[in-house]
């Protein structure tokens, strides 16, 4: 089996050499160069820059799958006293990924090495960030070939104690997308705005509706809309302008109240266009369903790590942040858990994040017990 130092490494490399969303093809030739050596079943290169590993089982058999995700963030990082910071401009592990794929490559290596006889596959996912990474993987020929009992995945948590085991019943993350409202009206001499059909008063009337309906995160109810991104004109003052759009992250804490924010939120928009006189078009993006959390896969990683005397806790309600393994919900039975990555960690996508080496290794035992003894 792979040792805990080599993993460490590998995680770094990766922390070092971080890819973004379908670029990750760096990433995928380090991976497999790695899988290579524990001799798996099979290693298929899906979803582009995505890797499927049959770890244990006769080949294409029907089994049991774990994901991990390994993109990283368009986003520059700031440790300048980490001896592996990125050294990609603009581009950082700010969300624990690469912890997240040295945890996935160690459990190919447990789940190889401890002999497990039913079929075992890990996905190597590319794109989680966008939300179109598990997209393309259910467009995969090879993966759809597959037949899978069950599907299981992490995320790392900060501001949990390290290594603490986190659940939830029902759902684990939020649904999630982001909905982009464009008004088109007539644009005008700024001299004489009457001759106009100005945006603007629609999106700030929309902006206000939302701060009037969000409803917050409290246990297992919340449904809210962000204002991410709001453009009216340009830089001619002389102009008066026909053109705005409002870019809008909406979160719920199921896919119901999800959908019931949503069609409120773009009936909204239509009302104060009809209101103004304005052309409406709204386009969808970075869609994240909620995940599910099947209650029989819980109960057995919950006996897991009750039985290796790993800190477990009870989340108070599903996390407000998107995951595309949602897309994996309806088709069979979900899990997917988090570990704490310490009290003092700095919040996932925060420029100083990184990811804490130490909950790799317990987290591959927890994972391998698990896959040992998962029946569904």
């Amino acid at each position: 089996m792979i040792g805990e130092q080599q993993l460490v490494e590998l995680r770094r490399h990766l922390h070092q050499n971080p890819e973004t969303a379908f670029q990750e093809k760096g990433t995928q030739k380090k991976v497999i160069e790695v899988l290579e050596g524990f001799n798996p079943v099979k290693i298929w290169k899906v979803a582009g820059t995505g890797i499927l590993v049959q770890c244990t089982g006769d080949i294409g058999a029907a089994g049991h799958l774990y994901r991990t995700d390994f993109d990283a963030l368009p986003i520059q990082e700031d440790n300048p006293d980490l001896s592996y910071q990125s050294v990609n401009k603009g581009v950082a592990h700010l969300c624990g990924h690469d912890g997240h794929t040295a945890i996935a490559v160690g459990l190919c290596s447990s789940v190889i090495s401890n002999g497990i006889n039913e079929p075992i596959y890990v996905l190597f996912q590319p794109a989680e960030e966008t939300g179109m990474g598990m997209l393309e993987v259910l467009k995969d020929e090879t993966f759809n070939s597959i037949e899978f009992k069950s599907a299981t995945a992490i995320h790392n948590l900060p501001s949990f104690e390290l290594g603490t085991i986190l659940t939830n019943h029902n759902t684990f993350s939020a649904a999630v997308s982001t909905l982009v409202f464009r008004f088109k009206g007539l644009c005008s001499h700024a001299a004489e705005p009457w001759n106009g059909k100005n945006p603007n008063a629609a999106i700030s009337k929309l902006s206000s509706w939302l701060d009037d309906n969000n409803v917050f995160p409290k246990p297992n109810d919340f449904a809210f809309g962000t204002v991410v991104c709001v453009r009216v004109g340009d830089t001619a003052y002389g102009t008066n302008p026909g053109n705005g759009e409002i870019h809008i992250t909406i979160r719920a804490a199921n896919n119901q109240l999800f959908e019931s924010f949503k069609n409120a939120l773009k009936q909204k928009a239509e009302e104060l266009a009809r209101e103004e006189d304005l052309d409406i078009t709204c386009e969808e993006l970075e869609i994240f369903p909620a995940t599910g959390a099947h209650e029989v896969l819980l109960t057995q990683l919950e006996s897991q790590a009750q039985h290796i005397d790993l800190k477990m806790s009870r989340l108070p309600g599903p996390n407000t942040w998107g995951e595309d393994f949602g897309y994996l919900s309806p088709l069979f039975p979900t899990l997917m858990f988090g570990v704490g990555s310490g009290k003092n960690q700095k919040p996932l996508h925060n420029p100083g994040y990184n990811f804490p080496d130490e909950i790799i290794y317990p987290t591959i035992k927890l994972l391998t017990n698990y896959f040992k003894e998962l029946h569904v």
